[in-house]
């Protein structure tokens, strides 16, 4: 719990200093000061059946140009939330998962090194939950700029 507590500290002076533009043309989310670009398109929307299918996902994505896509690990996820929506993807995202339906989001930190348990994120509240890795999840893929 410690842990998770610490992350907490980290990540809300994280988003204060995050700088977001969006490509429609592309359908990525460039995050300028933490140098992040990430995939927003109808992709974003789809369950992914296990935490492994979700990373091979990632993997094989090729969009906007870029083939080097990888799930985010659980730092840069919560990056991209604004505590201050009822539904806290920053609104420059156009593709969300089902906030309404507590939308959780694989990424790719897992806890004390155990790769049966990842961290994914509730969407909404953004709580940090350590979940089996057969759960479906969302996945938002990122690369670095």
């Amino acid at each position: 719990m410690k842990k998770i507590a610490s992350m907490w500290l980290i990540l809300i002076s994280i988003n204060v200093y995050a700088d977001f533009t969006r490509d429609s043309s592309t359908e990525i989310v460039t995050d300028t000061l933490a140098g992040l670009m990430w995939q927003d398109n109808e992709g974003t929307t789809n369950k992914h059946d296990s935490w492994v299918d979700a990373i091979e996902y990632c993997e094989d994505l090729a969009t906007g140009g870029y083939g080097d896509w990888r799930m985010p690990n659980i730092n840069e996820l919560l990056s991209i939330l604004d505590y201050e929506k009822t539904c806290p993807v920053h609104s420059i995202f156009q593709n969300v998962g089902n906030c309404a339906g507590q939308a959780s989001y694989w990424s790719s930190t897992t806890i004390n090194h155990d790769d049966l348990e990842p961290l994914s994120v509730y969407i909404e509240g953004g709580e940090i939950i350590a979940v089996y890795i057969k759960y479906d999840r969302y996945v938002r893929c990122v690369r670095t700029k």
